[in-house]
């Protein structure tokens, strides 16, 4: 019988743990989509215009693109203002 309910725990256990993964990742992805910044957003924080924002790109500011558009998360944009003061003439 302790055989028998074992393996029932494992098989619940397993389910319970794929679905939580599930759920977890869909979490993680609205808030993602929720918290993304554009150019404009961007460029109005660091009080530069876009192309400043596109050169800033080149010295390591992370962007990405969701189809055709260019989106910037603000974890990125803070670490590159953090880096803007380590680093000289950027």
């Amino acid at each position: 019988m302790d055989e028998v309910l074992e393996r029932k725990i494992r098989e619940v256990c397993s389910k319970m743990f794929v679905e939580n993964v599930r759920t977890l990742k869909q979490n993680l992805k609205d808030l993602l989509m929720n918290s993304y910044l554009t150019i404009q957003q961007v460029s109005d924080i660091l009080g530069k215009d876009e192309k400043t924002i596109r050169r800033y790109e080149k010295k390591g500011l992370k962007s990405y693109f969701i189809g055709r558009t260019r989106i910037y998360f603000e974890d990125d944009v803070l670490a590159f203002i953090e880096s803007m003061g380590r680093v000289k003439n950027v």
